[in-house]
């Protein structure tokens, strides 16, 4: 992605104690990562990781994410991309679906399939949607995201999903 925007990382739905006592997602996380640095807002729904030229060490992150998207939006526009998550699967870098990196260049979004052993011949697919949208602010906290971002991710994948049935 272009420098100077924002990923959003989507985490899974978030329970309360005491009804729901059992953990609800890994989030894994590399050793040169920085929790404390400021490119991160760790939200309640959501993990914001802002780009920045200026910044001199990368961060990355990874997570199961069972909403199968993740999103960049930077000057305006929005960019998604939508995949299918396998529940039950086994996944690559502790379990993620997804993972966000950024250094001083650039920002990926980065979705991963579930980890299979092919035979000689043998093919997997690994697909994504792609979509682009105008208009659309930069978030900086979950309530941006739920405002602006949200009902036009969930249009997009409803009709992805709804098309692939």
């Amino acid at each position: 992605m272009a420098p100077g925007g924002t990923a959003v990382l989507p985490l899974p739905p978030r329970g309360k104690h005491p009804e729901v006592l059992l953990p609800a997602n890994t989030l894994t996380l590399w050793a040169y990562s920085d929790m404390s640095d400021p490119r991160w807002t760790w939200g309640r729904k959501y993990i914001l990781l802002r780009q920045d030229s200026a910044a001199p060490t990368p961060q990355k992150a990874g997570a199961w994410v069972p909403d199968g998207w993740v999103a960049y939006a930077h000057g305006g526009h929005l960019f998604v991309k939508a995949f299918e998550p396998v529940p039950g699967a086994a996944y690559p870098d502790l379990g993620c679906s997804t993972e966000v990196f950024t250094n001083a260049e650039m920002l990926e979004l980065e979705t991963l399939g579930p980890l299979v052993r092919l035979q000689p011949d043998e093919a997997v697919e690994h697909g994504e949607h792609w979509f682009l949208f105008r208009d659309v602010p930069t978030p900086a906290s979950d309530s941006d995201v739920e405002q602006h971002l949200l009902p036009r991710i969930r249009e997009v994948i409803a009709d992805t999903r709804t098309a692939q049935a």
